[in-house]
């Protein structure tokens, strides 16, 4: 009973760690570490269920869109033209877009027609101005493009406020005062090299 009997009193016997206790805590430890894995991938699939169902929230409901090309557009005086298209019905086309121009006005443009996917929206509002914004609601799943097509291309003349007569009448206004100013800036610098003489 020399080895094999020490070797099993040592077993029953309380160790250090070490031996077959420790043996003994390696399937816990192992349980242990399953179920902190489990627990990790439980929370990165909560993560990821949540941040999905928003993004498909978020293409699958109604969103708003905003216009591109409000500087690189085809130039026309007459109107703003603005195209949204890949509708797939025109039930579906926004009623109006809201339109913003840097003079601070705003407008809600309507429908005006739709045609082979394509919803287009016409003012002649503001053609002194430049577009700075122009959004829409529209349905979830469309992937297509919103775009101002064309209008102004710069600040078209003050005629078209305007009648012609007021801005000749302003020039006319306007060059009296510079000569008169001259005449009056004239003695001051003959002045001026006189008190320097």
């Amino acid at each position: 009973m020399s080895d094999s009997a020490q070797s099993n009193d040592h077993q029953h016997l309380p160790s250090n760690g070490r031996g077959p206790r420790h043996a003994r805590w390696q399937p816990g430890k192992r349980s242990l570490l399953a179920a902190l894995l489990g627990i990790v991938a439980f929370i990165v699939l909560l993560a990821y269920t949540a941040f999905g169902a928003d993004a498909v929230t978020q293409t699958s409901g109604p969103h708003q869109i905003s216009a591109k090309s409000l500087l690189g557009h085809e130039c026309n005086d007459t109107e703003w033209h603005f195209v949204i298209n890949q509708i797939d019905v025109v039930a579906h086309a926004p009623a109006t877009i809201h339109v913003t121009w840097a003079n601070g006005q705003s407008a809600d443009v309507p429908l005006a027609k739709f045609t082979g996917g394509v919803a287009h929206y016409v003012t002649t509002d503001n053609l002194d101005s430049v577009v700075t914004s122009a959004t829409a609601t529209i349905y979830g799943g469309w992937s297509g493009q919103f775009n101002l097509s064309h209008g102004p291309c710069g600040t078209p003349s003050t005629s078209s406020s305007s009648s012609s007569p007021p801005p000749s009448t302003s020039s006319s206004e306007s060059s009296p005062p510079p000569s008169d100013s001259s005449s009056e800036s004239s003695p001051p610098p003959s002045d001026s090299s006189s008190s320097s003489s």
